[in-house]
């Protein structure tokens, strides 16, 4: 069983206490609820209108692919993507997408 505590991850990533926590409860649910990507995660918070619960940590990302260019509500910063993905144990999705803008909700 992982164990998410704010402690590790404030020693580990060196956020402030708010963004820490709202991250360790998003590790928690996403664990719990056995999601394996980070799609389910970002799906979790839009269908559950949980931007503001998540809002320091998630927000709307621009994503390219082949000249093409759309928007991603319930999306996480490239480091932030990065983080959970560790963190969960999550593979990089490997679409090929990349961010070029992020805003986050808050």
């Amino acid at each position: 069983m992982k164990n998410f505590t704010l402690l590790t991850l404030t020693h580990k990533y060196c956020f402030e206490p708010e963004v820490t926590e709202m991250l360790n409860n998003l590790l928690e649910n996403a664990y719990y609820s056995n999601f394996t990507t980070i799609i389910e995660i970002s799906n979790f918070i839009v269908e559950n209108n949980l931007e503001g619960v998540y809002g320091k940590i998630s927000g709307t990302v621009e994503m390219s692919k082949e000249g093409r260019t759309w928007f991603r509500r319930g999306g996480f910063s490239p480091d932030m993507y990065d983080i959970i993905c560790s963190e969960l144990g999550i593979e990089n999705q490997r679409s090929m997408a990349h961010c070029i803008g992020y805003t986050p909700y808050e």
